[in-house]
């Protein structure tokens, strides 16, 4: 099967998985270690920022490894230092966020706080569990393991054991809510046998609670993306088989403010990861997030990296968990960092880096041009992935969406016939009935006034040759 090994493939209208020219190759692999050789233990998290420095989370040590863009160590953080000079120590951190300026972000788990701090390890605020945070007793103990921010400073927080939402707080940490609670999740099998069961059977029964996100990433346009890694096999092959875009079971949300999910599913296949599996689907565990929606969600089961535009078209998937130097065991967290991607790796406690090939260029290409309405561009580049990719089903919508913009709705219809595409088809072949209406209703119209002026002047001749003949 094409998606074994490492292998960049992708899926067609069918549902079946077919190879791909690789849109990213394997570069090199980072160990994680300080300047005396200690390594890493079960990193948990990474972040990279716009400039290029690359945050990692060594969980079981307690600690911040701050890497440049050539992924030299810059610094170590195992002590922080409180507002009145106390010093803080970690306690199995899960979740980092930083941005440009070294403002930094901790989901300090095991200690049960948020930390704020700059890049130096000072703290400005500690964020304990709200008084007041809806759905929780005063018993329950608060879990943050991700956390991010947005432009106005307000912070979504996931907690463990927390199935209400994402946590969101003001600056200052004060509760605000929760956003984009995933609905309950029922297995078919579970929903038949909850409708034969009786009373007394469904009170036994375990109680079915939303699934929790595994992490979120914030875009530059303040939409919160959340993946959720959870989702039972029985649900995914539903949504496959049914190609449902409703996001009731998603794999990733993308959240606005208040907190309903905007992510679009136009794709042949919803974004769900793998169509093709045994038992164990894909379970994703983070999402790395570009300037022209273009995102690559990290499935955890199997070490893949599946790659989608901003409509939910399946660009590229690669990678796999195994023994060899290019392959990941256990992912845990995934980013961009110019055009490259890099994966944390959590058991090997190495940076996995992957460079984009000239066919990956051109495709982000095609994808940027399209995204900004440089359709000419486009046109193209599509036309040449086309030429070097012939499985590749959504560059033929490319070009269809390319000559839907020159009004050559016949060629727009060819494309999408190839990438079975029948939404865009109907679009296409009823614009062109409109078209080749505007063309020929002028000359219907002429031929119809020509046809009712010969006609009057025949009821006219008539009459005249009737007179005539009655008086004569």
């Amino acid at each position: 099967m094409a998606a074994e090994g490492n292998r960049t493939y992708l899926y067609n209208g069918s549902g079946t998985d077919a190879l791909s020219p690789d849109a990213y190759t394997f570069l090199n692999s980072v160990p994680l270690a300080d300047a005396n050789k200690k390594s890493a233990s079960n990193p948990q998290d990474l972040m990279i920022t716009k400039n290029g420095m690359c945050y990692v989370l060594d969980t079981d040590n307690n600690r911040l490894l701050i890497y440049d863009k050539n992924f030299s160590l810059r610094k170590v953080l195992e002590t922080f230092t409180d507002s009145d000079g106390n010093a803080l120590t970690l306690n199995k951190p899960e979740g980092i966020y930083a941005e440009e300026d070294g403002t930094i972000l901790i989901a300090d788990t095991q200690n049960n706080r948020v930390l704020r701090s700059d890049s130096n390890g000072k703290v400005s605020r500690i964020i304990l569990k709200p008084q007041d945070m809806t759905g929780t007793s005063e018993s329950d103990v608060f879990y943050p393991v991700k956390v991010a921010t947005d432009d106005t400073g307000r912070i979504y927080v996931v907690a463990r054991n927390l199935n209400m939402g994402i946590v969101t707080m003001t600056a200052e940490g004060k509760f605000m809510g929760y956003i984009g609670a995933p609905k309950v999740q029922y297995s078919l099998t579970e929903m038949l046998w909850r409708q034969i069961s009786t009373q007394e059977q469904k009170d036994k029964m375990v109680k079915y609670v939303p699934t929790e996100y595994s992490n979120i990433a914030i875009d530059s346009e303040g939409f919160l993306y959340g993946t959720i890694s959870s989702l039972n096999a029985d649900d995914i092959k539903g949504v496959v088989e049914t190609k449902d875009t409703s996001g009731s079971i998603a794999a990733v949300r993308k959240l606005n403010s208040a907190g309903s999910d905007v992510l679009k599913r136009n794709g042949q296949y919803p974004p769900i990861g793998d169509l093709i599996f045994d038992t164990t689907p894909s379970r994703m565990e983070d999402v790395a997030l570009s300037d022209n929606g273009v995102y690559s969600l990290l499935d955890s089961t199997k070490g893949r990296i599946f790659t989608y535009d901003e409509n939910g078209n399946l660009l590229f998937a690669f990678g796999g968990n195994g023994q060899q130097k290019q392959d990941t065991q256990r992912p845990s967290a995934i980013g961009y960092l110019d055009n490259q991607i890099v994966v944390l790796d959590s058991m090997r406690s190495e940076l996995f880096i992957y460079s984009v090939t000239e066919y990956g260029k051109l495709l982000l290409n095609a994808v940027s041009a399209q995204f900004n309405g440089d359709f000419d561009s486009a046109y193209r580049q599509w036309s040449e992935i086309t030429e070097n990719n012939i499985n590749m089903e959504y560059a033929f919508v490319g070009l269809g969406n390319a000559y839907m913009m020159e009004k050559d709705y016949e060629a727009a219809m060819e494309c999408f016939e190839y990438a079975s595409d029948k939404e865009n088809y109907s679009k296409a072949k009823t614009l062109l009935r409109k078209q080749q209406m505007k063309v020929y209703f002028p000359v219907l119209f002429t031929v119809l006034i020509v046809l009712l002026v010969l006609a009057i002047l025949k009821g006219w001749i008539q009459r005249f040759v009737r007179y005539y003949k009655k008086i004569s």
